[in-house]
């Protein structure tokens, strides 16, 4: 919105100096600001504590009622102002239609229905529906949860006078309307924008008496709105695109007309208009991306049954209609969700290698635009590769589908760029020297902990060695009993036990480690390989081993993938595990399933609509947190180069539910 008063339009000369009456009013509020609520108070203003005169001397300045109290704030301009709208969205009952009782375009009652009193007397009346005028546009659940089906709009305008690095900012935003839930506006936002139009084109023709402080001046300000911002399924609200391809009849875009501009091309002459003989109809071909009634339904399959963790995204299974073969509500969040993860999991059975592998390179490209952190070089490869994806796309799909909004990829690197600116194995060895080296690592491991305890005892006995005092303690050993916890919090995850997850629409149990293993070939290598191996299970206990009060460790139980076995990658490149083939089957002295809760990043794994046992793995990255130094690339196939970081922000260990039992 450009605030300016513009030489188009002639100022008004009878101002005068100084501010008018209104701006005189606001000034002086702002100077109660400044003054103490009573002699020697530091702590509190006239304007900041309005409500307890009794409770101070005589001589506080407080108002001595809630009628003045509230003057005060109005006087501030903390106010706003409500209307009346139709249950279906049709009108809003202000100016001339104010005082209506039933819409005029439907003949809905404006009121909610009530009975009437036992003595006939008539209940009050309650409007069905309001709109309250506050500024802001996209839809959000207020209650923090997306397991809740809610959406609030707030419609905001942006001063773009400000300096550049002013404008965008959070406390510079105008909120101007708030549209209240439950549910979206969708295509009807125009009927509830009306009385923000009304005011932009006030600005525009009349403008409005503002005052100057830094010249002592009323001036006339005018505003012109120069563009409007929105998420991308906004756009067919806001802008009028057309933004939704999942085989709707009549919104699709591979149509005669398609298929006919091929054909003129002289490209793809297995998709032309085909005559049918003895009749004057033309059959067109089904396309390579088009999918079958029975390939809707597998690829609606892995989105009605996939399950992540909390607060990673709404639950996206009760946006699916398997009966109607479609998909709808999905909040902003989850298209980013589906368009960067979800869709070529889905597709992967659903639809031929070539054009899943487009999809899953089209994803790529996203995931990398909405990488926590860029680097110029990182920009200017992924300018290249959605250049070249969306080649690969021209390739597959009709020239229909290719719209503005088709092209609009090409710019975001561009934009992101202009927008932006880590002595016990040696005892094993001399007593066993007939066994390989593989096994006396193993008997290392099982009794490093008892010569450890041992060998500083007897330091302590036989010489005047002084150790630090976590080594004291450590060589102690830690307490007998332990607490054991259904979930817990780290690495800004949310974990929780897989038995606690079968009852739950969302999964919280899938973890990751990635840790430095010593490895053989086979039982007849002799020398080790060391190298980062990663690991990926479920979480079946959190328990908590506990030295002294300030020395405590949470460490993770899970069942383990044999990587040997039970771990795969499809033709797509897709990682699969199964967990038929677990790393340990039994609780054994020798098996290591703990790992310390700071080692484990979570999965959520997508169950292969094909084969029951395997499941796809789908890397979780921590909203709303920032990783400034991880090189790690996500569970996705590369396709093209992965530069998307993930998060190793360190919380303190808070654990969030507790079982009380006691090992």
């Amino acid at each position: 919105m450009d605030l300016s008063d513009s030489e188009n339009y002639p100022m008004e000369t009878d101002y005068g100096e100084g501010p008018n009456p209104e701006t005189s009013k606001f000034l002086k509020l702002l100077q109660e600001e400044e003054s103490p609520l009573y002699s020697c108070c530091k702590k509190f203003t006239a304007l900041s504590f309005i409500l307890l005169k009794e409770a101070f001397p005589e001589d506080v300045k407080l108002p001595d009622s809630y009628y003045e109290a509230n003057k005060i704030t109005f006087d501030l301009g903390f106010t706003y102002k409500t209307w009346d709208a139709c249950p279906n969205n049709c009108m809003l009952f202000k100016d001339e239609d104010e005082k209506l009782d039933r819409c005029s375009i439907r003949d809905t009652s404006k009121y909610k229905q009530f009975d009437a009193g036992a003595n006939g007397a008539q209940v009050k009346r309650v409007p069905a529906k309001q709109v309250r005028l506050g500024l802001a546009a996209d839809g959000f659940n207020p209650f923090r949860t997306m397991s809740v089906s809610h959406s609030t709009w707030p419609v905001v305008l942006m001063p773009y006078n400000l300096p550049p690095w002013m404008c965008m900012k959070q406390p510079f935003f105008i909120l101007s309307m708030l549209i209240d839930g439950p549910k979206a506006p969708g295509n009807k936002i125009d009927m509830f924008l009306q009385p923000l139009i009304n005011e932009l084109k006030e600005l525009w023709h009349q403008g409005v008496s503002t005052y100057d402080a830094s010249s002592n001046q009323m001036f006339k300000l005018r505003a012109t709105l120069m563009w409007t911002i929105s998420d991308f399924p906004a756009y067919v609200n806001l802008s009028g695109w057309s933004t939704k391809v999942l085989g709707v009849l009549g919104k699709f875009k591979d149509n005669l007309k398609a298929r006919r501009d091929l054909q003129e091309l002289g490209i793809r002459t297995d998709l032309y208009p085909q005559q049918q003989k003895d009749s004057s109809k033309l059959l067109l071909r089904s396309a390579c991306f088009t999918m079958s009634k029975e390939d809707k339904e597998v690829f609606l399959k892995v989105l009605k049954e996939v399950k992540v963790p909390d607060g990673y995204a709404s639950n996206i299974s009760h946006r699916v209609n398997m009966k109607e073969c479609s998909i709808k509500g999905l909040k902003s969040h989850d298209s980013h969700i589906l368009m960067q993860q979800l869709l070529p999991l889905a597709a992967r059975q659903a639809l031929p290698k070539n054009v899943v592998e487009i999809l899953t390179e089209l994803s790529s490209c996203f995931r990398q635009i909405c990488s926590k952190v860029n680097t110029p070089s990182d920009l200017e490869k992924i300018q290249k590769h959605i250049v070249l994806t969306l080649c690969h796309i021209g390739k597959i799909f009709p020239l229909s589908f290719f719209d503005v909004m088709e092209h609009l990829p090409v710019h975001l690197a561009e934009e992101t760029f202009i927008a932006g600116p880590i002595q016990h194995l040696t005892l094993p060895e001399q007593e066993m020297p007939s066994k390989r080296r593989h096994y006396v690592n193993k008997v290392h491991n099982e009794t490093f902990h008892t010569w450890f305890k041992n060998h500083i005892q007897n330091l302590r006995r036989s010489s005047n060695v002084s150790f630090l005092e976590n080594i004291n303690i450590l060589a102690n050993g830690p307490d007998r009993f332990s607490q054991r916890f259904k979930g817990y919090i780290i690495n800004g995850f949310q974990f929780r036990t897989n038995n606690i997850d079968k009852n739950k629409t969302t999964q919280n149990s899938g973890v990751v480690t990635k840790v430095d293993t010593v490895s053989y070939a086979s039982v007849r290598e002799k020398n080790p390989r060391l190298g980062e191996v990663t690991y990926y299970g479920v979480l079946t206990d959190v328990i908590e081993i506990r030295y002294t009060n300030d020395m405590k460790f949470v460490l993770l139980k899970c069942d383990w993938v044999n990587n040997q076995v039970g771990k795969k990658q499809d033709h797509l490149k897709f990682p699969m595990m199964n967990f038929n083939h677990l790393l340990y089957k039994d609780n054994q002295i020798g098996n290591e399933p703990f790992i310390f809760a700071s080692q484990a990043e979570q999965v959520c794994y997508v169950q292969d609509p094909i084969g029951p046992n395997w499941h796809v793995v789908l890397k979780m990255t921590v909203r709303d947190f920032f990783d400034m130094y991880s090189k790690d690339s996500s569970a996705i196939p590369k396709i093209v180069p992965q530069v998307e970081l993930h998060l190793h922000q360190q919380f303190n260990d808070t654990i969030y539910m507790n079982d009380k039992d006691v090992n």
